[in-house]
């Protein structure tokens, strides 16, 4: 083995970890509970958490929800999950596989996409069959949306442009800036900064307030569907960011 190759091995294994420590600062990692409401009822509890996979250079989002009440778990008598990984590119984070499962005994509404960057192409598979959609920078699953939101904010001041993939199509969402607030939540009533979140052409609006004191991380969630509130998470615990 010659000294170039030596060397040229050694550059290696130290700027590989130097990269792979860089990404994982990049994005904030995190474990936070929260109470799931339906029209103002408690439902059960929401954990969202990011955690950065080192030997793959990837992050990983999920949010698992546990019904709870005995008529809500005949409905979803398993967990809902959501779970994203992404990387992070010099354009922003970069969805790579999402999976939907929705808490059914035969998960019907289940989904699957997978984005691949070379063709610029999604394909989602779920039980309405298998679809490819062209795809843009730009383009995210409901995951790392999320994920791209906060890191957006904490980085820039202001969301991205998200396009948003699902299993039918890919829509663009709109914010716009709602100002500070006050929230309750589990922890007290914290300083928020609110954003409203809307797909064009559809009459839902999710409204997000954010703590910009604890990397953005939201506090309350709220989907409105015609004004009236359908669904909401609020946050009662967070680990993995200062409070």
């Amino acid at each position: 083995m010659t000294m170039r190759v030596v060397s040229s091995l050694l550059l290696v294994g130290l700027w590989l970890p130097a990269l792979a420590a860089r990404a994982a600062d990049d994005v904030q990692t995190y474990t936070a509970t929260y109470n799931a409401e339906a029209k103002g009822k408690e439902i059960g509890d929401s954990t969202f958490s990011v955690r950065y996979i080192p030997d793959r250079m990837v992050y990983e989002f999920k949010s698992e929800t546990h019904a709870k009440g005995m008529v809500v778990k005949l409905a979803v008598p398993n967990p809902v999950i959501q779970r994203s990984e992404f990387r992070v590119t010099p354009t922003g984070l970069q969805p790579l596989e999402f999976w939907y499962e929705d808490g059914s005994r035969k998960g019907e509404g289940n989904i699957h996409i997978v984005f691949d960057w070379d063709r610029k192409v999604a394909t989602t598979s779920s039980k309405k069959g298998r679809k490819e959609f062209a795809i843009q920078p730009g383009a995210v699953d409901a995951g790392t949306l999320q994920v791209a939101l906060m890191h957006d904010l904490a980085t820039t001041g202001k969301p991205g442009h998200y396009l948003l993939t699902d299993e039918d199509s890919v829509t663009e969402y709109v914010y716009q800036d709602q100002g500070d607030a006050q929230t309750a939540t589990g922890v007290g009533k914290l300083k928020t900064h609110a954003y409203n979140q809307q797909r064009q052409g559809s009459n839902r609006v999710n409204w997000i307030w954010t703590l910009p004191d604890m990397k953005f991380l939201p506090a309350r969630i709220e989907q409105k569907k015609d004004g009236e509130v359908n669904s909401a998470f609020t946050l009662k615990n967070v680990t993995g960011i200062p409070k």
